[in-house]
C-alpha cells in the first residue's frame, strides 16, 4: 500500500507532528519535513493541507538545509517580482545583495540569528551609511524573513528583535513662492530642460512621469495630457517604461494655456533639430534615449537653484510640491488637487499639504463670518408698513 504524502501524529494535548514527504535522498531513503503544530485536531488537519499545497507550489523546502542566499533567490522570484513594480524589485534585490548576501548568504536560513543581523547594521553605521539606509535594508530583510515564517520555514523572524538607529527626518518638501519662482525662471529659461521644469510646475507631474511622456500622450488641440506610464531608469543603458505607481496615477491633466504654448514651441524645435527620437519622447538626450532624472537634477536643476540664490534645500521634485501648494492657496478644492497629482486618496493630499490647510481654514472662517454672522443694519418699520434702514 503506497504511503500518503502527509501524516499527523498526536504528541500530547493539542500538540501534533505534521510530516510531509518530499522525496528521496541519494541513497533512496525517504525524506520528510516535520513541523510541530499546536492547536485542535481540526486545525492540524487544515495546517497539513496547507503544507501539501505549498509543496505542490514548490514553496515547501527543507529550511534546515537551505542557505539564506538560496532562500532569498526563491523569495525574490516567487513573492516579490510577480507582485511589485520593477523599481521596487530592483531596490529589494540591490539591498539584499549589497548588505546581506556576502556576510550571511552561505549560512543556513534556520541558523540566521538576531545578532547576525544586528552586526550587519553596526557595520553599516560604522561605514558612515545613513540611518535611513539601514532602516530600508532592515525593512527588506524583515519582509523576506517574515515570508519564511509564513511558509513555516522559521518559527520566528530574527529581524523582529534588532535595535534600529534613529532616522533623521526626511528632507522637508519646499514650495517656492511667486518671487522665488520668478527668480528660478530667470536662470532656467536658457536651459534645454526649461520646458520640462515648466511642465512639472504647471501640472504637478512627478519627474518619472514627465520623463516618460510621449507626444502620443499630449493633445495640444484640447490642451490635455495623459499620464499612462513612467520612466524607470537605473543605469545609463538599462531603462524601461512602467505603469504609474497607483491606479489613480493613470490620469488626464488639463494644461494651462501657457504650457500648451510652451509645448507647441518645444515640438517645433524638436522637429527643426531632427534629432533621433525613436520612442517619440517629449524629453530625450541627443542620442534619442530617455533622459536621466538624476542627471538633470544634479547637473542642471541644482546649479540653477544655486545661481538663482535660492535655498539649496529645493529639489527637482519640489516643482510638484510647489504646484500643489499654489493651487491650494488659490482656493482649489483638495479633491481636484489630489486628482491632478495622481494621489491614490485625497487623505494623502490632505496629510502631505496639511501645512497649507490652516491658512485655508482661516480664510473659510472669515468668509463664513462675513456671510452668515455679519451684524445686519437695523431696519425700522414705519406706520405705513414701509421699511427703511436706520441711520
Amino acid at each position: 500500500m503506497p504511503r500518503t504524502p502527509g501524516s499527523i501524529e498526536k504528541r500530547g494535548d493539542n500538540k501534533y507532528l505534521l510530516r510531509v514527504f518530499t522525496g528521496r535522498d541519494g541513497n533512496g531513503k525517504r525524506k520528510y519535513i516535520n513541523k510541530t503544530f499546536h492547536g485542535t485536531s481540526k486545525e492540524a488537519q487544515k495546517a497539513l493541507r496547507q503544507l501539501l499545497r505549498d509543496k505542490d507550489l514548490g514553496l515547501l523546502v527543507e529550511a534546515e538545509r537551505m542557505t539564506l542566499n538560496e532562500y532569498l533567490d526563491k523569495w525574490l522570484e516567487t513573492s516579490v517580482k510577480p507582485h511589485l513594480r520593477g523599481k521596487t524589485y530592483r531596490g529589494y534585490k540591490s539591498s539584499l545583495g549589497r548588505y546581506f548576501r556576502e556576510p550571511l548568504g552561505a549560512k543556513r536560513l534556520s541558523k540566521v540569528t538576531t545578532m547576525d543581523i544586528q552586526s550587519i547594521y553596526a557595520d553599516m553605521l560604522s561605514n558612515k551609511l545613513a540611518p535611513a539606509t539601514v532602516i530600508y535594508a532592515h525593512a527588506v530583510i524583515r519582509e523576506a524573513l517574515q515570508q519564511a515564517v509564513k511558509w513555516q520555514m522559521l518559527s520566528r523572524n530574527p529581524a523582529d528583535f534588532v535595535d534600529l538607529p534613529k532616522q533623521r527626518g526626511k528632507p522637508e518638501m519646499y514650495a517656492m513662492n511667486q518671487e522665488e519662482i520668478s527668480r528660478f525662471r530667470t536662470f532656467a529659461k536658457h536651459s534645454k530642460w526649461y520646458t520640462l521644469f515648466e511642465l512639472m510646475l504647471g501640472t504637478g507631474l512627478r519627474p518619472s512621469e514627465a520623463l516618460g511622456l510621449t507626444w502620443r500622450n499630449v493633445d495640444l488641440a484640447k490642451g490635455t495630457l495623459a499620464v499612462v506610464q513612467t520612466l524607470a531608469k537605473h543605469t545609463n543603458s538599462d531603462w524601461k517604461f512602467e505603469d504609474p505607481k497607483t491606479q489613480k496615477g493613470r490620469r488626464s491633466i488639463t494644461l494651462p494655456v501657457s504650457i500648451v504654448t510652451l509645448l507647441s514651441d518645444h515640438m517645433e524645435k524638436q522637429q527643426t533639430l531632427g534629432l533621433p527620437n525613436p520612442h517619440n519622447l517629449l524629453f530625450h538626450t541627443i542620442d534619442g534615449l530617455p533622459a536621466s532624472e538624476n542627471s538633470i537634477s544634479q547637473n542642471v536643476f541644482k546649479p540653477i537653484i544655486i545661481k538663482a540664490g535660492l535655498s539649496k534645500q529645493i529639489r527637482l521634485y519640489d516643482l510638484r510640491h510647489t504646484h500643489a501648494t499654489l493651487l491650494l492657496l488659490a482656493g482649489v478644492h483638495p479633491k481636484v488637487v489630489s486628482e491632478r497629482l495622481g494621489h491614490s486618496s485625497i487623505v494623502i493630499t490632505l496629510n502631505t499639504y496639511s501645512h497649507v490647510l490652516p491658512n485655508m481654514q482661516q480664510e473659510a472662517a472669515e468668509k463664513l463670518e462675513a456671510f452668515a454672522y455679519a451684524v445686519p443694519e437695523p431696519v425700522v418699520i414705519e406706520a405705513s408698513g414701509t421699511q427703511r434702514v436706520q441711520n
